[in-house]
């Protein structure tokens, strides 16, 4: 079977050096903030904070997001495929628990983009956590959760 696995996890430690989990004793790991995901078939690398903002409209989880720290975003939808990627092959979920995050759930996240063909001005795309499906058609006054991603 084919592995289909074009992920990468390890944690950013606080003096903004990459690891592996399994080098951090669990004093250290509490100190983690961020988790640095690589998609392997497309060559880039972003972080993860490790705790989810509350449930908010898209507007309102932009905007968190940008105020939680510079370069703040909710994430674009192939962000979104490797972190669900991520979970399923790289143990991303058992990363987010060791350092004191909070795992990717079974609920919709936003993303940061908007209806782009502007069929239905008013939606946004969203991720769903339960099966991993992107989809658009779900207008930016719903609340949703968000996770914040920034650039490496």
């Amino acid at each position: 079977m084919e592995n289909r696995n074009f992920t990468n996890v390890t944690v950013l430690m606080p003096d903004g050096k990459e690891n592996i989990l399994d080098n951090i004793g669990p004093d250290a790991r509490k100190d983690i903030e961020w988790v640095v995901i690589e998609n392997t078939i497309y060559g880039f690398k972003f972080l993860l904070h490790k705790k989810e903002l509350a449930k908010a409209s898209y507007e309102d989880q932009l905007a968190a997001a940008s105020a939680f720290t510079e370069g703040g975003r909710t994430g674009n939808r192939i962000e979104w495929i490797t972190l669900y990627n991520a979970v399923h092959t790289a143990g991303l979920n058992n990363v987010l628990n060791e350092i004191g995050g909070d795992p990717i759930g079974w609920k919709l996240y936003w993303t940061e983009e908007m209806d782009e063909d502007q069929s239905y001005p008013t939606n946004a795309w969203y991720f769903n956590g339960t099966t991993g499906f992107l989809y658009t058609r779900y207008a930016r006054c719903n609340s949703n959760a968000s996770r914040v991603l920034r650039a490496l």
